[in-house]
């Protein structure tokens, strides 16, 4: 068009008149026509065709080359292979790019890009704090920045050395042309200066080094793991290529790379390989969570091999100004330490009964041994000082309280910074009243990641919100000479997904002073207010293009980022499915490599099945709907009227009683009838009734069948013994309503509670049950709702049956013990639980079983409780009355206070010595409400010369404290009573009723079984 309308200009001009002269045109029309003329023309024609598709098609390879997330696959003879993760933006198809080059052209190219993008800092060498309030390292720890040619994005603050990003090694591998062509780079266009490089994790120990263990092998031990494949190659470095990595960053972009090695704690990887004793033993902790794995700090061979491991890391590194050595969150390792401690006891022959697991004793002396005898004189004979030591902030968040001692002075926040912490610390102490002043913390230097971990939701949005979070670390009150961008857990992919390049910029833009940073403003130090979402987004757009956009011939890539303003490329809800899937492969890698199968015991699976469960419950709630006087005659014992009445508690006990124990002793309907009557004619009023603990639970309830159980019934035992039917028990109460006395049943319920094992509602404890044979505990922790239905369908059994008779006196049940602090250290930590946890389980399962008994009307003064080894009774129990065996537990007892006696009886007790035993008791300022006359050898019936002598005290009927004129007035009753035909009856009823000691080895076949499990790796060597 532009040809044709030119020439007719041409004719147009050569006719002055302004009209065409058509005999020209057959002469025009015969030159363009020559044949030389025409193949010029297609010639330029093809030319021009070959460069616009050239052009073309080298824009297009650019663009989908520049969009890339991970790289090299092989790395063989010189030659790598480019391979571009799948990455799905905005909707577009996945996109695979592949390419080979050589690594020396790629490097090349490399060095080139930084050429075209030297836009570094001026040096912070020279720059001094500003007013005293900067966190600033001695002067001889600041590195020097060579002055490179300026850029438009503003200068950092003068009190900051260091601005740098994570790169979490320690859980995925990234490729050497990633970190060359992609990640170096792109930080350097921004003017980051610090890498901080995690090498070891509970995933990965990333650098394939190799240690010498001589007492486990003559040859060089490789220490290098990962739990996770994500190359097709080893995924591991080696060390001449990171030191080569480490040199190229300083040299070319004048980039810090500082090395983490994790220490004690998140070190997984460390004994996944062929030193498993590096570690803990926690095989369940390992396959459940996958995380949180520490060294075993007793190890013999860790000092070496951390001394080994220290040393080659410096060398790789070119001794670092700083070195990393983790250290946070040992906290988080208390199920490990518990499950190791019981490692330990099972192979120490079951000797557990001395011994207890303590985390604040583990951390406050094995790791603080560790960290003074063995990790600081490490890092010292390697040439560091303790200001040169960076740790993670480890506050334990259960306690608030961090290690009394760390190797390290250097303190990384990541959760709080020095000043939120105090001002935490300000408002408890207003919150619980304290009026003494929280002195302001003395901060050293200090490292800030708070508020920039690119791999967590945010809540207050992404780009800006990553801008106000970078604002907010320069405007602390005591600033850190480092901020560190977190991207834990991202890989190459990962980066791409949360637009972690991005959203550098974002940060890189918050950390400035200014937009309009000035020679003024830098002496001043002053940091403006933070500018407006519209103006964020306005500057970024433009900070961006000219960083990125402008430096790489406006690729896809780069605009496709710069459009994003720090925004995600893909929804947090996909991000974390991804991020999930992730997990489960390190979870499975981490246990496969610190675990192995084999056999152990575990609880016989004697699980009632679910709808027993619901019977249970259908048994309570219809029997709750009842009004209580139709199934209960004497329904005004249940509730206390007058347990604060000075008159009923100074006088004689409310009831005498003795105890049975039918767990271990099965007593015949013909038996029993003559125990009521020598209990009748002993004066006392009633019977204790023991029918669960932790060696059975003797009856068969209508409300929950099939679940009754006893370790003395088992062949290997010696004897069998039947169980007692609702029938059986209906029996015992008539007999005894007829003369007068009274059933207490006790049932041991949330400790003490081994009989249960028919309910599948036990705590996986076996060592505990093999080896101790008590400390037993029900599953209140995972198993609450399926616990509480059957306990409370028992109990309002129980109730129904014993609490018919008029005549009944004494409490309505016995609840058995509360040893939260035995089962807490016994069964719930075997089964992995710690202190609290457990503490704080028993705790909510006593509150629901309060709720439960006021539903159904049963007043807490009237529920007994053993006291426990602790001699404390917690807030929280169900059951207000206390149940003592001594009398010197009650000395420190409140005023009023209702309460229960007992009298221990030996086989050769006298009864001069039950009496005296007794009379302690009722001479206490506030005496029992009630008295237990225990036998201790076998929990049979005491003789009756001693329940006699037990009443006699009780009662007062003997006022003196002198032995001969009480064996006077005793013989006096006796024969009265004819103690000694009594005594006889007595003995009669024991040899028709042997008892023999438990087995614990009986008990414990079968209540157990073995079964395959995961079990800590044995060492290769030995």
């Amino acid at each position: 068009m532009l040809d044709r309308g030119s020439n007719g200009n041409r004719a147009l001009q050569s006719n002055p008149t302004g009209t065409s002269d058509l005999r020209d045109a057959p002469t025009s029309r015969r030159r363009w026509c020559r044949p030389i003329v025409m193949i010029r023309i297609v010639l330029v024609i093809l030319i021009v065709v070959f460069l616009t598709t050239t052009l073309i098609l080298l824009r297009q390879l650019e663009d989908s080359s520049e969009h890339k997330s991970g790289f090299v696959q092989n790395h063989l003879s010189g030659e790598i292979t480019v391979v571009v993760d799948d990455i799905q933006v905005d909707g577009n198809s996945n996109e695979q790019v592949r390419q080979v080059i050589s690594l020396q052209s790629f490097q090349k190219a490399a060095a080139a890009e930084a050429a075209v993008n030297n836009h570094r800092i001026q040096t912070h060498a020279a720059k001094q704090p500003d007013n005293g309030t900067t966190s600033v390292r001695p002067a001889t720890h600041i590195t020097s920045h060579t002055k490179v040619q300026e850029n438009t994005l503003p200068p950092y603050p003068p009190f900051l050395e260091y601005m740098g990003v994570l790169l979490d090694a320690g859980r995925h591998y990234f490729p050497l042309e990633w970190l060359y062509g992609f990640f170096l780079p792109n930080l350097h266009a921004m003017d980051y200066n610090y890498v901080h490089f995690r090498l070891t994790d509970d995933q990965n120990f990333v650098v394939n080094l190799t240690v010498n263990v001589p007492s486990k092998s003559s040859q060089p031990i490789p220490m290098g793991y990962t739990a996770r494949t994500e190359t097709t190659t080893s995924g591991m470095y080696q060390p001449q290529e990171l030191h080569d990595l480490v040199r190229y960053a300083k040299e070319h972009y004048n980039i810090t790379m500082i090395p983490e090695v994790n220490v004690p704690g998140h070190a997984g990887a460390w004994g996944a390989s062929f030193l498993p004793e590096l570690v803990l033993k926690c095989p369940n902790f390992v396959c459940m969570t996958g995380y949180g794995v520490p060294l075993d700090v007793s190890s013999p061979i860790l000092p070496s091999v951390l001394h080994q491991i220290l040393s080659q890391v410096v060398e790789i590194f070119d001794h670092p100004p700083l070195l990393h050595l983790g250290g946070d969150e040992l906290h988080m390792s208390e199920k490990c330490l518990i499950e190791n401690f019981w490692w330990h006891q099972k192979h120490n022959g079951g000797k557990m009964d001395s011994v207890r697991f303590n985390r604040t004793e583990w951390l406050y002396n094995d790791v603080k041994t560790f960290e003074e005898t063995v990790l600081q004189p490490v890092v010292t004979g390697l040439g560091y000082k303790m200001d040169q030591i960076l740790r993670w902030e480890t506050t334990d968040m259960a306690t608030a309280t961090p290690p009394v001692h760390r190797t390290g002075s250097i303190t990384h926040y990541w959760h709080t910074t020095p000043m939120s912490a105090y001002q935490v610390a300000v408002v408890s102490n207003a919150v619980r009243k304290k009026r003494k002043k929280t002195a302001a913390p003395t901060v050293g230097p200090y490292v800030a990641s708070t508020g920039l971990y690119l791999d967590l939701v945010s809540g207050s949005g992404y780009g800006y919100g990553d801008y106000l979070a970078a604002r907010s670390l320069v405007t602390e009150k005591t600033r850190p000479f480092a901020i560190v961008v977190g991207t834990f857990e991202l890989s190459t992919a990962f980066w791409e997904y949360r637009n972690v390049l991005g959203r550098l910029l974002a940060i890189r833009m918050g950390i400035s002073s200014s937009t309009n940073y000035s020679a003024s403003t830098i002496s001043n130090a002053t940091v403006p207010e933070p500018i407006s979402k519209d103006k964020f987004f306005s500057d970024y757009e433009a900070q961006c293009n000219n960083v990125f956009v402008s430096q790489k011939s406006a690729n896809y890539y780069y605009r496709e980022m710069c459009d994003l303003k720090g925004s995600i490329r893909i929804d947090d809800k996909n991000y974390q499915l991804k991020w999930k899937s992730v997990w489960k492969e390190w979870k499975e890698g981490l246990c496969k490599g610190l675990t192995v199968q084999g056999k152990d015991l575990h609880i016989h699976p004697m699980a009632i099945d679910v709808t027993i469960q619901r019977q249970a419950n259908y048994y309570y709630f219809d029997n709750l709907l009842l009004p209580m006087e139709s199934w209960m005659h004497n329904g005004n014992v249940l509730h206390s009227d007058s347990k604060n009445n000075r008159n009923e508690l100074v006088r004689p006990a409310a009831y005498g009683a003795i105890f049975l124990d039918l767990v271990r002793n099965h007593v015949s309907k013909e038996g029993f009838a003559k125990l009521v009557e020598l209990v009748k004619s002993s004066g006392l009023t009633a019977i204790q009734l023991r029918l669960a603990d932790d060696f059975g639970q003797v009856v068969e309830y209508q409300s929950v069948p099939n679940i009754a159980y006893s370790a003395f019934t088992s062949e290997s035992a010696g004897q069998v013994q039947s169980f007692y039917h609702r029938r059986h028990l209906k029996f015992f109460v008539r007999l005894a309503e007829q003369a007068g006395i009274s059933i207490i049943p006790e049932i041991n319920l949330a400790t003490s509670a081994g009989g249960w094992i028919k309910s599948g509602m036990l705590m996986n404890c076996p060592h505990t049950l093999c080896h101790r044979g008590e400390g037993m505990a029900l599953d209140v922790a995972k198993n609450l709702d399926g616990v509480l239905p059957v306990c409370m369908a028992v109990i309002l059994e129980l109730i129904q049956l014993f609490l018919s008779s008029p005549s009944h006196l004494g409490p309505s049940i016995h609840l058995g013990s509360d040893e939260r602090e035995l089962v807490a250290n016994s069964c719930f930590m075997e089964a992995g639980y710690g202190t609290k946890s457990a503490h704080d389980a028993l705790a909510n399962f006593e509150e629901k079983m309060s709720q439960a008994f006021a539903a159904i009307g049963v007043d807490e003064d009237y529920i007994v409780r053993w006291n426990n080894q602790e001699n404390v009774r917690y807030p929280n129990r169900t059951g207000s009355i206390t149940q003592y065996l001594s009398s010197d537990d009650v000395d420190n007892l409140k005023t009023f206070s209702r309460y229960l006696g007992t009298t221990l009886a030996y086989r050769e007790s006298s009864s001069w010595e039950i009496f005296s035993a007794t009379r302690r008791w009722m001479e206490k300022d506030t005496i029992p409400w009630g008295m237990l006359l225990k036998n201790v050898d076998d929990g049979f019936f005491p003789s009756f010369s001693q329940m006699v002598a037990f009443h006699l005290a009780m009662s007062g009927n003997i006022t003196s404290d002198d032995k001969s004129s009480f064996l006077q007035q005793q013989e006096s009753w006796c024969k009265a009573l004819n103690c000694s035909g009594k005594d006889l009856i007595v003995q009669e009823l024991r040899a028709s009723h042997p008892i023999k000691s438990l087995d614990l080895n009986a008990a414990c076949l079968g209540r157990t079984q073995n079964v395959t499990v995961k079990l800590a790796k044995p060492s290769p060597f030995g």
